[in-house]
């Protein structure tokens, strides 16, 4: 193959990468603070947070809203409620020598997204794929498939599930 259809990135270790280059940048982290209200002023932005009960507030010139999946902050700057989001589900599977990210496309595998299989180690991978509706019903389909296959033994544990903004 000599077309790239797909790059896997590790998330966890993609984040930690930003966070280390922001620090050597001289940004600071605030952490285990929740954020109680946020407002926007004519030259930056003032953020009131929570930390073990004593209010503590922060200025900067600009903020980036990470705050995840039904955040009460958006409804509060004026955004809104996410409008349409994706669902995801994910589990480890024990393979049978998988070596190459395999990629899944199709009705019945993730009706408008896509399926993934990504090796992690010898014998395990990811499984995994998004659709709008019934990720854990498509994911066990696409497992039993995989089963049938040849390509996957078994899962490990129970799918993770998450939603995801667009």
């Amino acid at each position: 193959m000599d077309k790239t259809y797909a790059y896997v990135i590790d998330r966890v270790g993609f984040v930690a990468d930003i966070a280390h280059r922001a620090a050597e940048a001289g940004a600071l982290f605030m952490q285990q603070r929740n954020v109680t209200s946020i407002e926007i002023q004519r030259n930056g932005v003032r953020v009131w947070t929570d930390f073990n009960g004593q209010e503590e507030i922060y200025e900067g010139r600009s903020l980036i809203l990470a705050s995840g999946f039904g955040s009460r902050l958006t409804r509060s700057l004026g955004i809104g409620p996410v409008g349409d989001f994706v669902l995801a589900s994910q589990v480890e599977v024990e393979t049978n020598g998988l070596d190459e990210t395999e990629i899944f496309l199709g009705k019945k595998q993730a009706p408008g997204f896509f399926g993934w299989l990504v090796p992690r180690q010898e014998g395990r991978a990811l499984l995994g794929l998004m659709s709008r509706k019934n990720t854990v019903g498509y994911l066990r389909s696409l497992s039993a498939k995989l089963t049938t296959d040849g390509k996957i033994t078994e899962m490990c544990g129970k799918p993770a599930k998450w939603g995801i903004p667009l």
